[in-house]
């Protein structure tokens, strides 16, 4: 068996943690279990068992999970290895920054991690602020599945609404803005069963319940419009990312962050349905033009994307990790 001195660790399955991973050349460690408190011990158990086998040098977590991060951060002093911490939106700000304990615990990680990855300039300044050390890596545009087909849909206009039914996602008010653009088929995406009871909802909207990652990319490839909102001013979708991928036109939320990264190919929306309605009409009446503005917008991430990896592998180095010096910025 060859050791693992390079390792990215994962309590779920992410699409960015396997793209960065495969990147940057790191072993993936990706435990998936059900839910519940007995995950949580099978992956604190075979996390500890492979940093006992392998004793690796550099290793990469994600965050969330709080629980994977606190694990490794106390292995830290046995193994003696690098630590960095990749962390997402709600690693930073946990559960919208609602609860005192979990801020604590986020800035405890932030600070006493040698490395923290996060995807933009305000998360950056965020970390800074902790007492943390960032390195601004966005996520890498997404392969399209080999697997994945397109197929003829419902409508002669279509649009597929990426969601989760998360907190932060305004579906209700995408469902208020389906009633007023009919002549457009949206499709939304996510296991909906326990979020839209007693709701009459227009005739043109279907949900899909949740689909298989080959059935999700075959939706999103038959789609005229992708859109993914949030509410988060610091959050990056992975909605747009595939979109750009896929070189289709996006309806995105109007914050900062997503205008100053996703600067083409797309419309920005306020969280209403009004607002929503009109960007959906905008892209459908000017579809070629914005079509053409996402092909533009891919050739610049990836283009920025290099340039990003180039400066964060600067920092995991050997040398510069021996020295713990960063130098990605």
């Amino acid at each position: 068996m060859a050791y693992q001195k390079k390792v990215w660790i994962s309590w779920e399955k992410h699409q960015r943690n396997r793209s960065l991973a495969n990147a940057i050349g790191f072993y993936l460690l990706e435990l998936n279990y059900e839910k519940g408190a007995a995950r949580y011990i099978r992956s604190v158990f075979k996390t500890v068992v492979f940093l006992l086998k392998n004793r690796p040098e550099t290793v990469v977590a994600q965050n969330p999970s709080m629980v994977l991060c606190i694990l490794v951060l106390l292995c830290r002093s046995l193994f003696r290895y690098y630590l960095v911490v990749d962390s997402h939106n709600s690693g930073i700000y946990p559960l919208d920054k609602k609860y005192t304990i979990l801020n604590f615990i986020s800035k405890t990680i932030q600070r006493k991690s040698d490395l923290t990855i996060v995807t933009n300039k305000n998360l950056s300044l965020q970390v800074k602020k902790n007492g943390g050390n960032p390195c601004i890596l966005p996520d890498k545009l997404p392969d399209i599945p080999v697997q994945a087909n397109p197929y003829r849909l419902n409508g002669t206009k279509n649009l597929v609404f990426i969601c989760s039914f998360h907190s932060d996602e305004p579906y209700m008010e995408v469902l208020k803005a389906a009633q007023s653009i009919n002549d457009v088929t949206v499709y939304i995406t996510g296991k909906y069963q326990n979020k839209i009871k007693n709701i009459s909802t227009p005739r043109n909207v279907i949900f899909t319940g949740y689909l298989s990652e080959i059935n999700y990319w075959s939706l999103l490839l038959s789609a005229n419009v992708i859109m993914d909102l949030t509410t988060r001013e610091n959050c990056l979708v992975c909605g747009a990312y595939e979109s750009v991928s896929l070189g289709k036109p996006m309806v995105l939320s109007d914050t900062e962050a997503i205008k100053s990264f996703f600067t083409k190919g797309c419309v920005y929306a306020k969280p209403d349905g009004i607002s929503i309605a009109k960007c959906i009409y905008e892209l459908f009446d000017n579809l070629n033009y914005y079509t053409e503005q996402v092909k533009l917008l891919k050739e610049e991430l990836e283009l920025n994307w290099k340039q990003s990896l180039y400066e964060f592998e600067k920092c995991i180095t050997i040398p510069n990790v021996h020295k713990h010096i960063v130098t990605a910025t």
